[in-house]
Parts: C-alpha cells; sequence; structure tokens
C-alpha cells in the first residue's frame, strides 16, 4: 500500500451574513460537493436545509452528518 500525506489547510469564515462568502470561498477552491457536520437540532430547524440550498444555487453537493452534539465530547468525535 502506498502511503501519501496532504494537508488541507482550514479556512474560517465567521461573523454576520458570511454564509455567501464562505459558500465562493467553496467554488473558488473548486470543491463540489460538501460534507456538512451539525447536530441533529439544527437539522430539524432548518438551517441545514437553508445552507444547503445555497451550495446547490453554486451546483455543490452536499451530504449531512447530524449525529453531533453541542460542545461534543471525545467519544462523540469517535
Amino acid at each position: 500500500m502506498t502511503i501519501a500525506t496532504f494537508f488541507i489547510p482550514a479556512v474560517n469564515v465567521i461573523g454576520s451574513g458570511c454564509l455567501r462568502q464562505a459558500i465562493a470561498a467553496i467554488k473558488d477552491h473548486h470543491f463540489r460537493h460538501a460534507l456538512i457536520v451539525t447536530d441533529s437540532v439544527l437539522n430539524q430547524l432548518g438551517v441545514v436545509r437553508q445552507v444547503q440550498d445555497l451550495l446547490a444555487a453554486e451546483q455543490i453537493e452536499s451530504s449531512v452528518f447530524d449525529g453531533t452534539h453541542p460542545n461534543p465530547t471525545c467519544r462523540n468525535v469517535e
């Protein structure tokens, strides 16, 4: 088996109204699929759907994992 190492720099876009800027950054990096990691409450409230709709408008597919907990424990991360 061949072993490879690569680094993906973290990009954090935060602040009021930053979602469109974050999606533009995703598009600028030519990413075609996003993994949205969240908790079930934000998914149930429709927040995740809003993000997915904005991504879809830029032809970026998305998948959702909503099994996290606020302030996750080490066990939750595992």
